[in-house]
């Protein structure tokens, strides 16, 4: 059963979200709206229920009611499609709506205080031979940083 803390807060970020901004973006870079959206939802579903893999979003969505009104189900390998094929690009528009709107909420003295200077990581593994980088284990047939 999905916990209702996680659709809560859920919903909550959903309702931050510009959609017709989403869709102009769509729009500008030939994407389908209705897939960039429903992925959208799927990955900070993720997120916030601290999800471990697609196979765990897609366990989610097939198995709680509350959840299925929110993000249509689709399969694993949709989901990584997805993943794979829709540019980044599309949810910039978004990502620089929100942080000006949470910017805009703080008074002016508070902002560089609260947000200090924005850092993004990329989280991908880099795949290395396990002969030669004994150091760098990250399974047991497999190295990686």
């Amino acid at each position: 059963m999905v916990n209702d803390n996680y659709i809560t807060i859920f919903e909550k970020l959903l309702d931050i979200i510009d959609w017709k901004k989403l869709k102009e973006s769509t729009y500008l870079l030939d994407t389908d709206y209705y897939i960039a959206q429903n992925h959208l939802k799927a990955l900070i579903y993720f997120h916030v229920a601290q999800l471990g893999s697609l196979r765990d979003i897609h366990d989610f969505m097939g198995s709680d009611s509350d959840l299925k009104e929110l993000i249509n189900g689709v399969s694993i390998g949709s989901l990584s499609n997805y993943n794979n094929n829709i540019s980044f690009e599309v949810y910039i528009p978004l990502m620089n709506q929100i942080i000006a709107t949470a910017m805009n909420t703080l008074p002016i003295n508070n902002k560089v205080e609260k947000f200090k200077p924005v850092k993004l990581i990329d989280s991908s593994t880099v795949s290395m031979a396990l002969s030669y980088f004994k150091w760098a284990e990250f399974r047991t047939t497999k190295a990686g940083i």
